[in-house]
């Protein structure tokens, strides 16, 4: 019986180790929305990132258009989008273009972030907008 016990102990703590190790790393939160009719200047939503976990900032579009006049590249939407830290002198965390259409997630990753409020700003759209985005998820 006591041969029986330790043997199932073992495969127990295998087990858990195995599961621990396999589980992948969760965001510190998220949050999902979309943009309609959006011209540069548009700002997000804010999100507080308290740097709590290694997890990077991700902002990922789907589901894009913009202009389909008689010039356009058929490339769906482009957006121009700047992370911002929300300070007194809104500090730029970079800028990233996104090129989307269709059902397909395009993101992109800035890397782990110091602790504050964030938002993102709209810096550009192809042929100066208005154009929309059907599926926004930020990451952080």
């Amino acid at each position: 019986m006591k041969r029986t016990t330790k043997a199932f102990a073992g495969v127990a703590i295998a087990t858990l180790t195995t599961l621990t190790l396999a589980t992948p790393a969760f965001a510190e939160g998220s949050w999902s929305s979309s943009m309609s009719n959006v011209r540069v200047g548009f700002e997000s939503r804010r999100w507080a990132d308290k740097n709590s976990d290694a997890a990077g900032t991700i902002v990922s579009l789907r589901y894009c258009s913009g202009y389909s006049g008689p010039n356009a590249e058929g490339d769906g939407g482009k957006f121009t989008l700047n992370l911002i830290k929300d300070t007194l002198f809104d500090e730029a965390r970079g800028n990233v273009t996104y090129v989307c259409q269709g059902s397909t997630w395009k993101q992109y990753n800035w890397g782990r972030q110091p602790a504050g409020n964030y938002f993102f700003r709209v810096t550009n759209i192809n042929y100066g907008g208005p154009a929309s985005a059907g599926g926004v998820k930020v990451n952080y």
